[in-house]
């Protein structure tokens, strides 16, 4: 009988309960980028959208853009490695790379030009990355292909021009790397489930077909962990695979390096596997043992291991699988609403209950904690953690000097467990903790209750700060971060955005404050809240945010103020928000965010999840309409005149 990873200890078991997190309608396949910190969600939307999370600080909305170029994305993948993450995402007319940027926070994500395969057939399913050779491999379910796809360079010796694209005497659907040298592929034929290991000896790759007569139904998921290959089927089938030439001994230490490594990679194949998320997963886990996995390279290659002694065991989980993941040791299969966590004697071991039946599953690395699961029919993405999970609300988030910032909090604990946990904060920093810590009259919070917690004015910091409150202590801890501002200054009412070719009108209306000199006017391609700084330019780079706009010396709170952006790109989602500033400099809170697009029809759209939409100005005679009314307006603004204080 095979062991599942050689003995290794079950240190990784998630086994709290699911939080959910809203992330755009349709969500489909999901990955964890390298260094667990961007969770990346493909979006069934015409066009399709990505969507991500940046789980350094956890935002109330997810942030989307739409993937030019892809009329159906299929498959997700996170590659490169912590310092430089990726994500790839396949679909009908080849692969999308976008750029990761988490240099700052929230993480940036950019897509790049889509990559054509030489083949003349463009179509990727699935999606697999070699960490050792900084390379992906991609499944054509129509061809019956596999390609080799350059990323960010071969250092490997594979040639892409001696046998690649390789053909399979099969569909190929799922992929996942097994190790530095060989690929474990999934798929069907005339109805059967097929299995197949690729050996990627440096030469031309070799397809080496696996037994598995007895299966019922199609291969759903594949993945793979410390060596050792797995697969599961809509009939409820998980299938183990080994290399017998390795020997347990190996298998179980992972050939060391490529353990560390490729353990994650296992994590992520799974993803791979389910949506090639997982792969995104472990890439994470990849990202986060990269070193150990290259280091591990050299140690796999010195090693040469034996090709193609392939072992297969057939175990059960009782009930149809639509994916899976495995991960130091363990096994999480998704099946109806819920996932089933098996160990490495086959058992299973615990359920974990999910709000509704899973689509595809992702992991970070073993040391984050986290695994993440799609919802079939919601717009969410549930979040299985270790600790509690603490979510916070704020019914206003602006305190003046003589008040207090009060929150509601609630910390989920794992299900049937009570207890409290302690409670600490800090500003600005990271979700990490690294920021000044604030002194708290309330630091014990009940599991499973609501708590409301008030934190006075002079225990803060003046001005726009971010405030994250941790649940717990060790591992187990629960995050959760909001924006405050504390300050005399009010947010700026009746903001609005309208568009035209290649420009942006702002409006809204002036502060009936003494105290504000001027105006931010914060605009990007990203979405943001309060705080953010979206550093957002036009086309030549004339126009920065934030644009400082004055504010009226007359009228004080009776003008409608409004600022064009000239010189932006037609056709791409801009947001923006406007923020009052006073004499010392100080930025007060945020209006509501917009989102619009120029030269595209349709309507003024809040930040809600979809792309944004536009209003385009009708064409107008020399002197009537809008301009014609200017003169008019300020012949009536002339009447009251005021002036601020200070203000020449």
């Amino acid at each position: 009988m095979l062991a599942l990873a050689g003995g290794l200890a079950d240190a990784g078991v998630v086994s709290f309960g699911a939080t959910t997190k809203n992330v755009g309608a349709s969500t489909t396949q999901l990955a964890v980028s390298a260094g667990d910190r961007v969770v990346g969600v493909l979006q069934a939307t015409d066009p399709p959208v990505l969507g991500w999370f940046d789980t350094e600080d956890w935002r109330d909305d997810a942030v989307q853009t739409a993937l030019d170029g892809l009329s159906d994305a299929r498959a997700i993948l996170a590659a490169g490695d912590a310092d430089a993450p990726l994500f790839l995402v396949g679909g009908a007319e080849g692969v999308v790379v976008v750029s990761v940027d988490d240099s700052d926070s929230p993480a940036i994500l950019t897509p790049e030009p889509i990559i054509s395969l030489p083949s003349g057939d463009d179509a990727i399913d699935a999606l697999a990355w070699d960490d050792a050779r900084g390379v992906a491999y991609g499944a054509n379910s129509t061809g019956d292909l596999l390609h080799w796809i350059p990323v960010t360079g071969a250092s490997g010796a594979v040639d892409s021009e001696s046998g690649w694209p390789l053909s399979l005497p099969f569909h190929p659907t799922h992929l996942a790397t097994l190790d530095a040298e060989a690929l474990l592929v999934a798929g069907e034929f005339e109805g059967e489930a097929r299995l197949s290991v690729v050996e990627l000896d440096g030469g031309t790759p070799s397809e080496v077909p696996l037994g598995i007569d007895g299966v019922t139904g199609p291969i759903t998921g594949v993945g793979s962990d410390d060596g050792f290959g797995f697969a599961v089927t809509s009939g409820g089938d998980l299938i183990v695979v080994a290399n017998l030439a390795d020997g347990d001994d190996d298998d179980a230490t992972g050939d060391d390096d490529d353990s560390a490594g490729d353990d994650d990679d296992s994590a992520g194949d799974d993803d791979d596997s389910a949506g090639d998320d997982d792969d995104s997963a472990g890439d994470d886990d990849d990202s986060a043992g990269d070193d150990d996995d290259s280091a591990g390279d050299d140690d796999d290659s010195a090693s040469a291991r034996a090709p193609g002694d392939w072992g297969v065991q057939l175990l059960s989980t009782d009930e149809g699988a639509v994916d899976m993941i495995a991960r130091d040791g363990v096994v999480y299969v998704a099946v109806a609403d819920r996932l089933i966590v098996i160990d490495s004697t086959g058992t299973t071991t615990d359920t974990i209950d999910l709000d509704a039946s899973p689509v595809a599953l992702a992991a970070a690395s073993s040391a984050d904690g986290y695994l993440y699961a799609t919802l079939d029919g919601s717009e969410s993405v549930a979040i299985l953690d270790d600790g509690p999970f603490l979510t916070i609300t704020a019914a206003d988030t602006a305190v003046a000097a003589s008040g207090a910032l009060d929150i509601t909090l609630d910390a989920d604990p794992s299900p049937g467990d009570g207890g409290s946990c302690t409670l600490s904060a800090t500003i600005d920093g990271t979700i990490a903790g690294d920021g000044t810590a604030v002194s708290l009259d309330e630091d014990e919070v009940l599991l499973g209750a609501t708590t409301t917690v008030s934190i006075p004015a002079d225990s803060l910091e003046s001005g726009t700060h971010r405030l994250h409150l941790f649940c717990g202590s060790g591992a187990e801890v629960g995050r959760a971060s909001l924006t405050y501002y504390l300050g005399e200054l009010e947010a700026p009412q009746g903001f609005t955005v309208s568009v035209g070719e290649g420009t942006a009108i702002a409006s809204w209306t002036d502060n009936d404050d003494e105290s504000v000199i001027t105006y931010d006017l914060l605009f990007g391609t990203v979405a943001f809240e309060d705080g953010d700084d979206p550093g957002g330019t036009n086309a030549d780079g004339t126009v920065t945010s934030p644009i400082s706009v004055d504010a009226p010396t007359d009228s004080i709170g009776e003008a409608t103020i409004t600022h064009e952006v000239a010189n932006l790109v037609n056709g791409t989602t801009y947001y923006f928000a406007v923020a009052a500033v006073d004499g010392d400099g100080t930025r007060g809170p945020y209006s509501t965010v917009v989102a619009a697009t120029p030269n595209v029809t349709g309507g003024i759209a809040a930040l809600s999840g979809d792309p944004g939409c536009t209003c385009a100005y009708a064409a107008r005679e020399p002197g009537s309409g809008r301009a014609a009314l200017l003169p008019l307006s300020f012949l009536l603004l002339a009447l009251v005149r005021r002036r601020r204080p200070g203000v020449l």
